[in-house]
């Protein structure tokens, strides 16, 4: 289907118009996609989501006004829409008070705190220094727990980490 130079203008006007406003053209709406693709806003949601039930010229129009307008996905407004919450483990040598192993939780948590905005949630597990079967205990209560991700740090029995984690559905790293 042939375009309308007018809806190419009306993009490009607003466009314009955004940036001279020092905003970015990140925030492109379904709308603005339908409208220079010619296709319904619909369309350009099953095509943006991979969903089914639309032909290959709509598609084809949808990914070229997705290309015209150089449009990247919001990861923010994503994480937000799907409601989905991310468990991840780090397993760590039980301790006293020492600033290496304090430093690293709390470097871990901070990082959390930083995506909290896509639900990150961390549990810590502990195992004690130089004994092998309680770091492999805390292992598999970890992949028993079905996380979305977990890492050992700093662990002298990683080799045993991968006999838990290879049963895991879950992607679970030695270090």
């Amino acid at each position: 289907m042939w375009l309308h130079p007018f809806q190419i203008l009306l993009v490009f006007l607003r466009n314009k118009f955004i940036q001279r406003q020092g905003m970015t053209t990140d925030k492109i709406r379904i709308k603005d996609i339908a409208q220079l693709s010619g296709v319904s806003v619909g369309t350009v949601d099953r095509v943006l989501h991979d969903r089914p039930n639309v032909s290959k010229a709509a598609r084809e129009k949808v990914e070229k006004a997705l290309k015209e307008m150089d449009y990247r996905p919001n990861v923010y407004a994503s994480a937000l829409a799907y409601n989905k919450s991310y468990r991840f483990y780090c397993i760590i040598p039980k301790h006293e008070s020492e600033a290496y192993w304090e430093e690293i939780e709390e470097g871990a948590f901070g990082a959390c705190e930083r995506r909290r905005d896509f639900n990150v949630n961390l549990k810590m597990a502990y195992y004690k220094r130089f004994q092998l079967e309680t770091f492999i205990k805390a292992t598999e209560d970890c992949v028993k727990e079905k996380p979305d991700g977990g890492r050992p740090i700093k662990a002298r029995h990683h080799q045993a980490f991968h006999r838990p984690a290879s049963r895991a559905e879950h992607p679970i790293h030695p270090p």
